[in-house]
């Protein structure tokens, strides 16, 4: 990701989510990733500490791969799932 793209993005999480980053952005790839790029941005919402992860569709794809609605999709499911548990320690995956 080059500068100019790490300044859009900066501004774009603080406009769009209230996500507060250093400046200059605190960003790093992460390692793994055949089919998308992941990069760790660290930041503040609402005084508190986070740091995210930004999945970005690499070059090449993979056709058997899931795309970014399925993956959410699940995610939102297992995310339902968590919240659904009263005790989340007996969690059975």
């Amino acid at each position: 990701m080059d500068g100019i793209q790490v300044q859009g993005l900066q501004t774009l999480l603080m406009q769009r989510l209230d996500f507060i980053t250093d400046s200059p952005m605190l960003i790093k790839k992460l390692s793994g990733g055949a089919i998308q790029e992941n990069w760790e941005i660290s930041g503040q919402r609402n005084h508190a500490n986070y740091d995210i992860v930004l999945r970005k569709n690499a070059e090449t794809g993979v056709d058997a791969s899931s795309d970014r609605k399925q993956e959410y999709d699940l995610l939102h499911r297992l995310y339902a799932y968590y919240r659904s548990c009263q005790r989340h320690d007996q969690i059975r995956w």
